[in-house]
Order: C-alpha cells, then structure tokens, then sequence
C-alpha cells in the first residue's frame, strides 16, 4: 500500500512540474510578445483549481485516506497561481518573483522552521526590489492586490507548516515502527535477540557492582521441524504464539523472555541461584505437560533446556548463551524433556565438535577430501581382483583425519549427500583414466550411506555419472549396509534398478548388524564383506573362527563371493584359504593408497603367496 501511495504520490509531482511548464511557457510568452492570451489564462485556472479535488477525490477512493503530500503541491500551486493571475495584467514584477519562489521553497519542503525563513526572506527581497521603484509599482496596486499579496503569504505558510507538522508525524511514528520492529520478534511480538543481548549486557554491568548472579535459560521445543513440515508453517507460527504466550504468563514478573529464532527462546532472570534456577525450570516444564490446542488439534510440545550463570560459567553475553546453548544440546543428547545446567566438561567436546563441522563444510569446496583406493586380493591366486575407494580428509591444520570421526557428522548435518557423491564421481572418473593409460578393467567400489540410498533420484545420479565417464557399469560396484536393507521392500526396488544399470552391489560389515537370513537369501546382491571385528582375533577365541566360518558357508550356499575385511596377519590369511573365502583386503598387502601408488601395483603385478 505505501509503494502504490508513493507511486500516486510522484505521478502527482509529474502532473504539478507539467503544471509549472506551462505557466513558465505563459510568462516567457507574455514578456516577449507584451500581451497575453486569455484562453491560456483561463486554461491555467481550470488545471490547478480542479486539480485540487480531483486528486482528493481520487486520493480517498484509492485508499479510504487523504494523501496529504499529493495534494499539497496542487494547493500551493493554485494560490500562486491565484496570485500571479490577478497580477498578470499589469506585469508586475512579482509575476517573475512568484515564478522563482516554488523551487526556493522546494528546497526546504520537509523543515518546517526553514520553510518560515524562505517565506520571510522571499517576502524581504520582494519589498527590497520594489522599494527602489515603489512610484511605478506600488501605483497600479490596488487595496484588492495588496489583500491578495499578504493572503498568499499567509496560505502558503499555513498550507507547507501543516504538512510539515504531518510529515513529522508520519517520521515519528515510521521511527517507532522501525524501532518496534528492530527489537522485537515479529511472529510472537516477544523481544528479539539485539534486545536480549542489550538487556544481559546492562544486567552484567549491574550485577559486577553488586556482586549478583544472572541466569540464562536457553529452550529448544522438541521436535518442532515435524511439526512444521506434517501441519505447515502457518500452524508452526501459531504453535510458537500459543508457546511465547504461556512462557509470558508462566514468567510474569519473574524475568525477560526473547525469541532467539526458530525453535528457541532465552529467558533472563537476575539476583538468582541455582536452587531457584531448578524450580523454575522445573515449572517449565511442568507447563509443557499440557497440551496446546490449535484448529481444533491438540499438540503436544516438550523442550530441552540449558542453564548457564553469570558470572561462574562466563563474564559476556556471548559466552552466557553460548554455554546455555552447549547444556540444552546435552538434555537433546540425553533423550529430550529435561533441563541441564552447564559444565566446564560439556565445552571441550561439543566445541570441537562444532569447529569440525565448521571445517567439514569448508572442506569440499577447498578440494581437501582425497580418495585412497584399497586393493581386494583374490586368495586362490593372489592378484588384485578390485579395489575399494575409501574417503580421506587431508585438514590443512589437522592432517589426515580419521573416517570415523567426521563420517558420522556428515550423516548427521546432511553432508554426505554431496559428498557422497564426490566420492563416487571421483572414483569412476579414476576408472576412466586408468582404461585409458592401459590397465585391464579393473572393478573399483564405493560405499553408500543410508541418506545417499534413501535419494529418491539414487539411480538417475548413478546412471549420469557412468554416463558421463563412458564408463562399462560392471566396473563399479556399490557397498550398502545391513542397515539399509532393514526396509526391505524399499531396498529390494532400489537394488533391482542398479542391477538393471549392470552395477554389482556387496554387503558390507556383515554380521554386525540384524539382517535376517530370508532377506539376505532374497536381495539382489553379488558379494557379503565380512566385518574386520570377527578378523581381528581369528586365532584366539574359538567363537570367532565359528562365526566367520559360518559366514563363509552362508555366502557359499548362496552363490556370493565372500570378501574378508581387516586382514593383517599370515595365519588369519591361511584360515581364510583353508575356509574357502574368496578374497581378502587389509595391511597384510597393502593400506589405503592414493590412485598414483596404486598404478605403481598395478604395473608391477603383485601377488600374494599363501602357503
């Protein structure tokens, strides 16, 4: 609505500049040819007089408002031209004088005192020019001309201080609002987090004089993105009022409350201990013990909260919240709906963990991620049958860090989707590459976490990425685990489609997970991996040598291939000949090694000598 008023606004400036040019084009006319034209006079009347109340009237209809700057400008225009009119005639020379003061006062529009001082000094200089020719023009003035002359003064001072004094207010108020908005939230209309920061700095500086504690509780209402993405964001926002709402009566008088964002609120409480700090969060909780009602549906809501002190857990804001923020992830970790207090051992972890995820975002687009490829060793003949393509993270300040502490962080944050799929681009485009300086085709896999398995494009992304390398697919092979195949239909559908594509699929790490055998016996899958856990000690418990027997056997009677993870050992290698395995992958031949490392392998054919 303000941006069409603006638009309304600056046309009706067009219409009055128009307005001007025209009454110019009469004065310059008028001085040149010494007459004038009545029509055009006339003309002139007309435009500004109905040009008044046209725009009221169009103004209201519009907008069910007068816009009092619109109209402003067609106002002062016809006075001046009231006056300039009955002046005309006799070519005063207030007929030029008139002319130059519109832009005079355009110039001090919005300042009311400066308008004053451009009306007095306009009317200053007009008697000081006519005072040296007061015979000649003061003797065609009539009592009527003078009446006119002040009249127009004081319209046009009463007319640009009115709008002024309402263009002031309008300022004001649009200030309030920019204020209002700058400070508070504007779904729950709670305080926002500039005003939470402000009021715990003044209270830290309050409280060092006095010596007294501040508390700072952090919520994180559980579960709200299901919420949001099941019911909508309209019924999320109303979820967020009804619960700013009951925090405001639950708290009333006891502290300030704020919406940090999202999910989460901040709740700042002074001249508090930690005893009363476990009563009020215990209130808390007890009020999200009630349901909430919306639509006619009623929520259940519980929260996670963290406490933190000043000044015991920290002297700035910044840390206050940042410690509130550390103690609710660990009531998250610890199964939601509690509340826990911040400790100097919940900083360590969980700020490393945060600095890892930090540098684990950065760490694809800086091209830190390197793949190591793990040759599988074919037992009966001791040549390498495949390699695996195995992820390693070379940090710029850390060195190589270890898979297993930023692999279930990707998953965590989502970002094994595209680095997942790196991995798997890189690894095929290495195929391509060692096809084409020479080497035989050589079978190359690659793991597949859960999130990549559950992307509803899983196969179309396989099948462009072979596309793309012109690669065979029976070159690639895809590693999931039993994890993945727990929805077992889904599993089915997906894995018959990458069969399809002509991709060999394995199962790794089997036997540590809760496959059951009819899902194995009936899943589409060309080799089981077993887990390097049942490798390890093959030669000490006599428990171990049965389960991977076992497995060995299983896969025999299944026709799969049977791949032993973790081997490092010649007695672990001579078991796994005498069971009949397949092949076997570990240190005993060779660790993880970059793609140049393996091409020296591959030229120098290598084999393995089991006796």
């Amino acid at each position: 609505m303000n941006k069409e008023l603006d638009i309304l606004n600056q046309r009706n400036r067009m219409m009055v500049t128009l307005l001007w040019l025209l009454l110019m084009f009469t004065v310059v006319t008028n001085i040149i040819l010494l007459e004038y034209d009545p029509t055009i006079i006339n003309a002139l009347i007309f435009i500004a007089i109905l040009g008044i109340p046209v725009c009221t009237i169009l103004t209201w209809m519009t907008y069910k408002r007068i816009y009092i700057e619109s109209t402003m400008y067609f106002v002062t225009l016809t006075v001046l031209l009231i006056l300039f009119i009955l002046n005309f005639v006799d070519k005063h020379p207030i007929n030029l004088f008139v002319l130059l003061l519109a832009p005079i006062l355009s110039m001090f529009y919005r300042q009311w005192k400066n308008i004053l001082l451009s009306i007095i000094g306009s009317f200053l200089i007009f008697l000081f020019f006519v005072s040296f020719n007061s015979d000649v023009y003061f003797a065609h003035w009539n009592a009527f001309d003078i009446v006119y002359f002040f009249l127009f003064y004081l319209v046009l001072a009463f007319v640009m201080i009115l709008e002024a004094k309402l263009s002031e207010g309008r300022r004001i108020k649009a200030e309030k609002k920019v204020e209002f908005m700058a400070y508070h939230d504007n779904v729950t209309g709670l305080a926002n987090i500039n005003y939470f920061y402000e009021l715990l700095e003044h209270s830290i500086n309050q409280s060092h004089h006095i010596n007294k504690e501040i508390g700072i509780i952090l919520l994180d209402l559980d579960n709200f993105k299901k919420v949001n993405d099941s019911m909508g964001h309209q019924f999320g926002d109303q979820l967020l009022k009804d619960v700013a709402c009951r925090l405001e009566i639950c708290m009333k008088d006891k502290g300030t409350l704020c919406r940090m964002g999202g999910d989460e609120f901040l709740l700042l409480i002074s001249e508090v201990d930690e005893e009363e700090m476990h009563s009020i969060a215990k209130k808390l909780q007890h009020e999200f013990e009630k349901p909430f009602l919306i639509d006619g549906m009623y929520i259940h809501v519980t929260t996670s909260m963290g406490i933190s002190f000043y000044p015991s857990d920290g002297k700035s804001a910044d840390t206050l919240i940042k410690y509130a923020d550390i103690a609710m992830y660990r009531s998250k970790d610890r199964g939601k709906n509690d509340y826990h207090f911040f400790k100097p051992t919940m900083n360590t972890s969980t700020y490393s963990e945060f600095i890892l995820e930090n540098d684990l975002r950065k760490a694809l687009a800086e091209e830190e991620f390197k793949v190591y490829y793990q040759p599988f060793i074919d037992i009966e003949t001791g040549e390498i049958n495949g390699m695996e393509a195995l992820l390693r993270w070379d940090h710029p300040d850390k060195g190589i860090i270890s898979p297993d502490k930023f692999i279930p962080l990707a998953e965590e944050t989502g970002l094994i989707l595209p680095i997942g799929e790196w991995v798997l681009r890189t690894a095929c485009k290495q195929i391509r590459e060692w096809q084409n300086e020479g080497f035989p085709p050589i079978n190359v896999s690659v793991n597949l976490s859960l999130r990549q398995f559950l992307q509803q494009d899983l196969c179309e992304k396989i099948s462009e990425i072979i596309k793309e390398n012109e690669l065979d697919p029976r070159c690639l092979e895809l590693e999931i685990t039993e994890s993945i195949a727990m929805d077992i239909n889904y599993t089915m559908r997906i894995l018959k489609r990458l069969k399809k594509l002509g991709i060999k699929i394995s199962m790794d790490d089997f036997g540590t997970g809760y496959s059951s055998l009819s899902n194995l016996k009936n899943l589409p899958i060309d080799k089981l991996k077993i887990d390097k856990s049942f490798i390890h000690d093959i030669r000490n418990p006599l428990y171990e040598v049965e389960v991977v027997s076992t497995i060995i056997t299983l896969a025999k009677n299944l026709r799969l291939q049977v791949v032993a993870e973790g081997v490092e050992t010649e007695n672990q290698l001579q078991f796994l000949e005498k069971e009949k395995c397949d092949a076997f992958q570990g240190y005993l031949f060779s660790k993880p090694l970059p793609a140049s490392e393996i091409e020296e392998l591959l030229k120098k054919e290598h084999k393995v000598s089991v006796s």
